[in-house]
């Protein structure tokens, strides 16, 4: 009798355990279908001239493919490595720069499914103007440089 009570213990904390671990990327007010903005993708060619997209993935400091079949200058289509991580869903998350998307790894027939375990991530989107306000930045404190320059002569 122990043992079944024991056995029904560890059963009910593993569907717990599932339970919360789908929740992350489960239903919920943040869990509205979200599209990734097409500025915060990066195109990622292979050695044939075959292009993707990836997403970074600053909490891994990886990238996730988009789609896992690439596209060939022949108008071929490939599928993207097998085992790549890569995003089954996107939704959104209750920070307007953030998604949410749940992580797959990509199937031999270019299909991105979960690996049974549910890897949920909380990615920030790159602002349109990132790589730009960077060089200005760099540009104001160079130029500030020089003026202290100038007046110490």
């Amino acid at each position: 009798m122990l043992l079944l009570k024991l056995t029904l213990v560890v059963l009910i904390s593993k569907i717990g355990e599932r339970a919360l671990c789908a929740g992350s990327c489960g239903k919920g007010t943040e869990g509205a279908p979200a599209t990734l903005p097409q500025s915060s993708l990066l195109p990622a060619p292979d050695g044939e001239n075959c292009e993707y997209k990836v997403l970074f993935d600053g909490t891994t400091l990886g990238f996730l493919v988009v789609n896992c079949t690439k596209d060939c200058p022949n108008g071929e289509k490939k599928t993207v490595t097998e085992g790549e991580a890569c995003i089954v869903t996107v939704k959104k998350a209750a920070d307007p720069d953030d998604v949410i998307v749940l992580v797959g790894s990509c199937d031999k027939e270019g299909s991105c499914v979960t690996k049974g375990d549910s890897d949920c991530r909380t990615i920030t989107l790159p602002g349109p103007d990132s790589d730009e306000s960077e060089g200005e930045d760099e540009d104001e404190e160079e130029e500030e440089e020089e003026e202290g320059e100038k007046k110490e002569e």
